[in-house]
């Protein structure tokens, strides 16, 4: 996917998307907060059709986390390749997305499943481990630490401190530091975090996108639904 949003062969459009996203979105199911990240891959079956494998995800529905999640799907493409459907055929919970493909390549998404209001993106990736891996990642996240506490934050952290800034329910933190972890999945295409701050988010699964320069992170504590990004 290079941007362009027609299609190169106009009876081949499912080649468009064909690779390996990091996706993520955030929103509720009816009114409870969800969030979700994770990949898929993209491939034509041989029979013409348009064909999702999803080798993790990990969703939060109203504090009750599912990690780690395989399963697969399919998609289809507009005949003009400016978007399509995905349908992630998940165990924890089917969800179904709109997308359209941005001038950058990045898809928006937006779902489609009853009940659910949820938006995100999609970027293509090459799983490597990034030279930045064990530098300094600026970072921010918003959800429900748990569920009646709107959380937000932002900070840094390496692969052995943390320091951020939170707001609990309106209440601000300035600048807490603490320890922090990050370990990789066995093929890079992320991996966990931990944060030991007292009363925050503590535990994240991972993804890089941006050519490695970025990573989607979701939270993996009971409970919370928090979702953010790094670079």
């Amino acid at each position: 996917m290079t941007g362009v949003q027609t299609c190169a062969l106009p009876i081949y459009p499912l080649l468009s998307l064909t690779g390996t996203w990091t996706f993520y979105a955030q929103g509720f199911v009816n009114l409870e907060p969800y969030a979700i990240a994770g990949q898929f891959t993209a491939t034509v079956g041989a029979s013409g059709n348009g064909l999702l494998t999803i080798p993790a995800a990990t969703s939060s529905r109203g504090g009750n986390i599912a990690r780690l999640e395989d399963a697969v799907g399919t998609y289809q493409v507009n005949a003009g390749c400016g978007g399509g459907i995905l349908n992630l055929y998940l165990s924890s919970f089917p969800i179904s997305f709109e997308f359209y493909v941005g001038g950058n390549g990045v898809l928006v998404l937006e779902s489609l499943t009853p009940g659910v209001t949820a938006s995100g993106s999609a970027s293509l990736v090459v799983n490597a481990c990034p030279a930045n891996f064990g530098g300094t990642w600026s970072f921010s996240a918003n959800g429900f630490s748990d569920s009646a506490t709107l959380y937000s934050s932002a900070g840094q952290f390496t692969s052995s401190m943390v320091t951020i800034t939170s707001n609990r329910n309106g209440q601000t933190t300035r600048d807490e530091t603490g320890t922090a972890r990050i370990t990789s999945f066995p093929n890079c295409s992320g991996g966990t975090l931990f944060f030991a701050i007292v009363g925050a988010p503590r535990n994240f699964d991972f993804w890089f996108n941006n050519g490695g320069g970025g990573m989607v992170f979701i939270g993996t504590d009971n409970g919370s639904t928090v979702l953010g990004t790094a670079s």
